[in-house]
């Protein structure tokens, strides 16, 4: 990669972590930007996996991915999809120590990795992230296991 190549793809993170958390200040944005691990995934590739210990937070950069659960059969069941500027991995991290969910590649995808120690800094930092990032948590651990088709 060229240097150019290298600073637009940090524009685009730093554009989908604004996104993804609108009240951070544009200094927590850039330092997110900066030290976030960036990853590409291609299509079917497993990003994380149900029942694996909680390391990091992510945020997809570019592509789009599917979250799913297992049912009681142990059956794969989509919950939802997640595009450019979505965040995943909070639950794993607020809730530890294990994973809810698998996320897999739906097509070519790039995501930001963020470490435990950032993500936690990044909370304490912005009360408005913390609870914005809690309540979007919340919301999907309320949501039951998938159900097992009849």
């Amino acid at each position: 990669m060229t240097t150019a190549d290298l600073r637009k793809e940090r524009d685009r993170l730093r554009s989908r972590v604004a996104s993804a958390f609108p009240r951070l200040k544009k200094s927590q944005i850039a330092e997110i930007a900066e030290t976030a691990r960036t990853q590409a995934f291609t299509i079917g590739e497993t990003v994380m996996r149900e029942g694996t210990y909680a390391n990091g937070f992510y945020v997809v950069v570019s592509g789009q991915a599917d979250v799913s659960q297992l049912n009681e059969k142990g059956n794969d069941v989509k919950l939802r999809g997640l595009r450019p500027g979505d965040f995943f991995g909070e639950i794993g991290l607020l809730n530890p120590p294990r994973r809810t969910a698998t996320v897999r590649a739906r097509t070519r995808l790039v995501i930001a990795a963020i470490d435990r120690d950032q993500f936690f800094a990044m909370l304490q930092t912005s009360a408005p992230t913390a609870a914005a990032v809690a309540a979007k948590g919340a919301k999907r651990l309320a949501r039951k296991r998938p159900p097992t088709p009849k």
